[in-house]
């Protein structure tokens, strides 16, 4: 007779369990100026991947740009900076605390879009991790007599939950 209570239980908690091991990913804030931006596809699951879409970077004659994935564990400080801190000269506020740069690559033509792979190991202690993600894309524009002042374009951020 144990055995209905049990099966009940558990069909009761099983939805709010799974729920709290679910992979997600959500945008936040805003992307600024001429800021460039970034999808996510697929979702960070333990022993998975996902990837991250944005302009890739470039170096032509006139133009040289490069684009950096951010990747913290913070969207409230960073370095005894409280985020979202504005730096000045930069187009748009920093979202995420910055514990790894990944360089996104090359690409022949400005604009062209980029898919970055980032895979989850599947360890258990990871399940529930939280991160914060933000893509800055640095630009300096160069003509016959010098080049401008680089451009640092922010865009918004991205909040992934590590799950199944």
């Amino acid at each position: 007779m144990r055995t209905p209570f049990f099966a009940m239980l558990a069909a009761a908690l099983l939805p709010s369990a799974l729920s709290a091991q679910s992979a997600t990913y959500e945008y936040f804030g805003t992307g600024y100026c001429a800021t460039p931006s970034f999808t996510v596809t697929g979702l960070p699951v333990l022993g998975g991947s996902f990837a991250v879409e944005t302009p890739g970077s470039y170096s032509g004659f006139f133009q040289v740009s490069q684009s950096l994935l951010i990747t913290g564990v913070s969207d409230q400080t960073w370095s005894g900076l409280p985020l979202p801190y504005a730096f000045p000269g930069f187009c748009g506020p920093l979202l995420a605390s910055v514990e790894s740069l990944k360089s996104v690559a090359s690409v022949p033509t400005p604009g062209t879009l980029v898919s970055t792979p980032l895979t989850i190991p599947n360890d258990a202690n990871l399940l529930g991790a939280s991160f914060y993600q933000q893509v800055v894309q640095i630009e300096q524009l160069c003509g016959k007599i010098g080049c401008n002042p680089p451009d640092v374009r922010l865009t918004r951020g991205g909040h992934g939950v590590v799950g199944y």
